[in-house]
């Protein structure tokens, strides 16, 4: 007995999304034999078996876990509603020291963590545009890259404009009582 199979395609050509009908004269359902696995597109075995770990020897092993993993399953929860796993690498990814703000930024936007955005951005901002390699500035994407610029634009207008009316506003403050002392608190102020 033959049956319809709805396969979901991308073409390059017009890129186009298209659904196409495919006759399908399997008998057995995805799953059922190894010959007739299930398939998950967009997802390597590497980032199934990464989420798999996870939840069958997580509590297990000991941190730190690979970034690759982390990433990994962050998508896989994300795209799957996995709650617990999603949160268990937000967790471990608020850890790392090794992820660049740009990929922080970039993955808060892909899997909607709100709590990395202004970090993020207050990391970027402390740092010359130019110091970014492509990656990252790719990463960013033009749309952040304009709005950082913007940003650190006002920013350096606003320290300008203070700093030829910054004495009345240092001198006023409680906490500067000489010379030296103001020019430290606005050094460290702005």
């Amino acid at each position: 007995m033959s049956s319809l199979k709805f396969q979901h395609t991308h073409r390059a050509a017009g890129d186009v999304n298209e659904i196409e009908v495919i006759a399908n004269t399997e008998k057995a359902a995805e799953g059922t034999a190894d010959s007739n696995p299930i398939i998950l597109p967009g997802i390597t075995v590497v980032d199934f078996g990464y989420l798999m770990d996870i939840l069958y020897n997580g509590q297990f092993k000991a941190p730190p876990y690979p970034l690759g993993q982390l990433i990994a399953v962050l998508s896989l929860g994300a795209r799957f509603d996995m709650t617990k796993a999603k949160d268990w690498a937000v967790y471990h990814l608020n850890t790392r020291i090794d992820v660049h703000p740009a990929q922080m930024l970039e993955l808060a936007q892909s899997y909607n963590v709100n709590k990395w955005v202004e970090p993020a951005f207050r990391c970027l901002i402390q740092h010359r545009l130019s110091s970014l390699d492509t990656t990252n500035t790719m990463r960013l994407g033009l749309r952040r890259f304009a709005g950082l610029a913007k940003l650190r634009e006002l920013i350096f207008n606003t320290r300008l404009s203070l700093a030829f009316s910054g004495n009345q506003f240092i001198a006023n403050n409680t906490l500067c009582h000489d010379s030296n002392q103001c020019r430290r608190n606005w050094e460290t102020i702005y």
